[in-house]
């Protein structure tokens, strides 16, 4: 099974997929857990957020594909996560490139088996961790296109209505089960 977490950045993904890692649920099942890329994809140079280019989306792109190779996995990124950046810089990147990718999202997004939406919580402020976009507007412009794109997705998809951890890792343990 392929779960994905998708959300603009800053409502909690990363942490999510880290605490389903040590659930019970998964634990002696065959899964990978896929978090926090980005710290490394901006050591190689690839322009993250507002500087997105072309070929940086390409790459992301490339990492949701290789995820998607694995028969059993949980990402706090999903295809659509790429696409609203690619989306959000369309300006810079161009219409054309945008909507090549726009192609490669299209193919890709019905290999998981279930996809979250993880809302943003107005409660809780970004977190700034040196990496992340912390521009609030910015921020809304992803989750606005994020937004779009779940709601017209086919497949399995399930909203994240919990507001702490441990209540919406339960709910999507339940979600996943069946309860």
């Amino acid at each position: 099974m392929r779960y994905g977490l998708t959300g603009t950045m800053s409502t909690g993904k990363t942490t999510m997929v880290k605490a389903l890692a040590e659930h019970d649920y998964f634990k002696g099942k065959e899964y990978k857990f896929f978090t926090e890329r980005s710290k490394y994809l901006m050591s190689m140079g690839i322009p993250l957020n507002q500087s997105s280019t072309y070929k940086g989306q390409l790459v992301f792109f490339a990492e949701r594909a290789s995820e998607l190779m694995q028969d059993n996995m949980v990402t706090d990124r999903t295809v659509l996560d790429v696409f609203a950046f690619s989306k959000a810089a369309e300006k810079e990147i161009g219409y054309g490139r945008v909507n090549a990718l726009e192609h490669i999202k299209d193919e890709l997004k019905g290999e998981y088996d279930i996809l979250f939406y993880v809302p943003i919580i107005d409660e809780i402020p970004m977190e700034n961790n040196g990496i992340r976009e912390t521009n609030e507007d910015f921020r809304r412009l992803i989750d606005d296109i994020i937004r779009r794109e779940f709601n017209a997705y086919k497949g399995r998809k399930y909203i994240i209505k919990a507001t702490n951890l441990n209540d919406r890792i339960d709910e999507i343990v339940r979600y996943i089960k069946g309860d």
